[in-house]
């Protein structure tokens, strides 16, 4: 395309002989007035365009829709008269790219008269639906192109860039939206309404929608962009409070009444994500809290009703956001980084320093209060653990830290505060667990000035002693030595597991000594004891002296500073597992000269004498072991002497029994026989009577005595109060089987069952009844006896 009236094109051929089938093409005269776009410069390439003589028209790259040359320099000034501002809109709109920031071809547009004047946007590739507002009545706009290009054609989606410029249409008026109602912030160079504002550092201030207190005209979107710091000292949130609000709803649906507000929370691109919510009269919250330092709003009008009332007021403020989980211990300072974890809410969670993953901010304060219930401890294991570390020497970690205290009630509304540990560094603290009765565990982090790190990640856990974790441990009193395992031991140990052993002394002057004959728990000494952990307190009951994990103990003996010990160990709910470790006590005393007990060889301890040949060596030197191997022998002679002995006494008695037995059945039959012969024949026949007797609680038909018997020559008298129609003593008499009794001086029926006499007095007169004479013996009788 010519860029003026004329355009020549030349052919030429050389003389070598050699032709070809040559061109063919066609021409077409077109207008020059779409290319009239304003007052060409006097030199160059430029147009400046009046308002005030054109309100619309087209503005277009030179050669446009052919391909623009190499080496253009061209310049489009757009002026419209004060109170008016200028849209532009590009139908087209093809530029070659060459990368993100368009180091071939460009074009810059410039809210203002000249290039000095602020930037829109610098523009290249394919662009489509592109629309941009002035702020005042002034536009600049300045196209270049560049040599140089790679020859592969550039590619936009599915389109290959033709490099054919653009074409817009610029409109000037008055009635687009009056930037009079931003009152914080700034206009957003290019849009037509939309706003930006920017923390002061914890700021505040209002919003208004276009027009307000007036309505907001129809068909508008407008954006604001709330922005709080974020740097390495700063984090913030935007805290939104809608004042006032005329946006009516149509039915139950936001988006189809006359004005709604789409919220973006998270700091996403309101352009193509989707909002977290439509806000209109039907929905709208008192209080929006971001979760990013952007907070974005999309106000958008529909079609508004003449007189009616369209629009917001709303109050916004920037709060520190220290981008922890957890609920704030006082909403209204939102500078306090203190933070409330309640059982009665989650039984589990998750907490953070300030930012994580990102840097936590210098000379900061964090309070995490975790408030359990009545018998739950409160467990807290680390996920991530990164602080500055301490100097050199200095294991009191006095710059960046982490502190846990424990709260246990006291009488008076006091309570006892013990503090848990202190822990800085890499290396990881192990598991956290409250001491029993505790109301409340305290975490404090703290940052100083200098160098910050990524802090830390932790898990809490609220465990009911009802739960599923493994609980032992107890005090130890008695014994004077003894060890100490964790459950499963040699095995693997389990996860959930809470042991808290303490050992006490029995005398006064001893100490508790343990010595560690197998140590094997997951984790470092220089990474931490993430895993599981094994804590020792040797003078004060909540002070740590030793905590341990990996394949090395602290110490192979270590001795307490006082009356007792006391070893808690703990292993988490997310741990693979070791076998463990095995711990050896002794009860000990270090002044040997006064030993009432055993004094090792080395004269460093004295140790009790049921410690001696115990196959523990509780001596350093081990002496106590050394000698056990032939006072074992002669205890194996003394048992075998006491076993014999006790065999030869058990025969002994058992011959003596025996003898016993048949003494005792041959005077028996002496004197049965005897009976027999002085003793005359009965002469008297029973007859027999059918009655119910209760035998053994059984009702059956059994003979019965008339009421006037004569056994052996005596008479019974129907009158004798003993024994009348079978009642003795007003007990009903039950048959005796044949077989009771051996030998019997009487042979009868009856007698008497003092199962159902209530003196349990048995006649022995042979005027009733005669006692078997006969007894039986066995040897298991005789030798209870003796």
């Amino acid at each position: 395309m010519s860029s003026k009236q004329t355009l020549i094109i030349t052919f030429d051929s050389d003389d070598d002989g050699k032709t070809a089938r040559g061109f063919l093409g066609t021409y077409e005269f077109i207008s020059d007035e779409p290319y009239n776009m304003g007052i060409p410069a006097s030199f160059g390439c430029g147009w400046t365009v009046n308002g005030e003589e054109k309100s619309e028209g087209y503005i277009m790259a030179p050669y446009y829709p052919a391909v623009y040359p190499d080496g253009l320099n061209c310049y489009y000034q757009l002026q419209g008269v004060p109170g008016q501002r200028i849209r532009l809109e590009f139908l087209d709109f093809d530029l070659y790219s060459g990368g993100d920031h368009c180091p071939y071809d460009e074009l810059r547009i410039h809210d203002g008269s000249t290039s000095a004047d602020p930037l829109i946007g610098i523009y290249c590739n394919r662009i489509e639906g592109l629309v941009l507002y002035s702020t005042g009545h002034e536009m600049y706009l300045q196209f270049r192109t560049r040599e140089g290009r790679p020859s592969i054609e550039p590619v936009w989606g599915d389109k290959v860039i033709t490099m054919s410029g653009f074409k817009a249409r610029y409109t000037f008026s008055d009635e687009f939206v009056n930037l009079g109602f931003i009152v914080d912030g700034e206009h957003v160079q290019g849009s037509e309404c939309d706003v930006r504002i920017k923390s002061q550092g914890e700021s505040s201030g209002v919003i208004v929608s276009p027009g307000f207190p007036n309505s907001s005209p129809s068909n508008t979107t407008c954006h604001y962009f709330i922005d709080g710091l974020i740097d390495q000292d700063n984090l913030e949130k935007v805290v939104l409070t809608f004042e006032e609000a005329f946006l009516p709803g149509y039915l139950n649906r936001c988006k189809e009444g006359s004005a709604y507000v789409a919220t973006y929370l998270y700091g996403q691109k309101a352009t193509t994500s989707r909002p977290d919510h439509f806000l209109c009269d039907l929905e709208l919250p008192k209080m929006l809290t971001s979760h990013d330092p952007r907070l974005t709003l999309k106000y958008t009008t529909n079609s508004v009703q003449p007189g009616a009332m369209v629009g917001f007021k709303a109050k916004y403020q920037f709060t520190m956001d220290y981008a922890i989980e957890g609920t704030p211990a006082n909403p209204i300072a939102s500078s306090d980084c203190h933070f409330i974890y309640r059982s009665s809410s989650d039984k589990s969670g998750k907490l953070n320093s300030p930012r994580y993953p990102s840097a936590y901010p210098n000379d900061i304060t964090c309070t995490y209060e975790l408030v359990a219930q009545p018998y739950e401890f409160i467990m807290i294991s680390f996920d991530k653990f990164d602080l500055e570390p301490s100097p050199v020497g200095d294991d009191k970690c006095s710059r960046d830290s982490i502190s846990s205290i424990s709260k246990i009630p006291q009488q008076g509304n006091t309570t006892l505060d013990i503090q848990m540990g202190k822990y800085c560094g890499t290396a990881y603290p192990g598991p956290i667990v409250s001491e029993w009765l505790t109301e409340r565990m305290i975490l404090t982090f703290s940052s100083n000035s200098d160098v910050t790190e990524r802090g830390f990640k932790a898990k809490y856990e609220f465990i009911s002693t009802l739960q599923r974790f493994q609980y032992c441990g107890g005090n130890i009193t008695e014994g004077g030595s003894g060890e100490i395992t964790p459950p499963n031991y040699p095995l693997k140990y389990n996860t959930k597991t809470v042991c808290d052993w303490y050992i006490y002394r029995r005398n006064p002057r001893a100490q508790i000594k343990i010595k560690f004959e197998h140590f094997d728990i997951e984790g470092t000494m220089e990474e931490g004891c993430q895993g599981a952990v094994l804590r020792i307190y040797t003078a004060e009951e909540y002070k740590v002296d030793y905590e341990a994990c990996g394949q090395e103990a602290p110490k192979q003996h270590i001795i307490s500073q006082n009356g007792f010990i006391r070893i808690k160990y703990i292993s988490p709910s997310k741990t693979y597992g070791k076998t463990g470790f095995k711990v050896t006590w002794t009860e000990v005393i270090q002044e040997v000269d006064s030993c009432p007990w055993h004094v090792c060889a080395d004269a460093l301890l004295c140790i009790p004498d049921t410690a001696v040949c115990n196959s523990k060596e509780d001596c350093f030197d081990g002496s106590d072991e050394f000698t056990c191997a032939t006072k074992l022998s002669n205890m194996s002679i003394l048992y075998i002497i006491m076993g014999v002995v006790i065999l030869l006494l058990v025969i002994v008695l058992a011959i003596i029994c025996v003898c016993v037995r048949c003494s005792v059945k041959k005077s028996a039959s002496r004197r049965n026989s005897s009976r027999k012969s002085s003793s005359k024949p009965s002469d008297i026949q029973l007859p027999m009577i059918e009655s119910d007797i209760v035998y053994n609680d059984r009702l059956s038909k059994t003979p019965m005595l008339p009421k006037s018997v004569s056994i052996n020559s005596s008479t019974f008298s129907p009158y004798d109060p003993m024994l009348q129609d079978g009642i003795y003593k007003g007990q009903q008499l039950a048959p005796v089987p044949d077989n009771v009794f051996e030998q019997s001086t009487l042979s009868s029926k009856y007698s008497y069952n003092p199962s159902l006499h209530t003196s349990l007095h048995r006649p022995q007169s042979d005027k009733y009844f005669s006692s078997p004479t006969h007894q039986k013996y066995d040897m298991d009788s005789c030798l209870t006896s003796l």
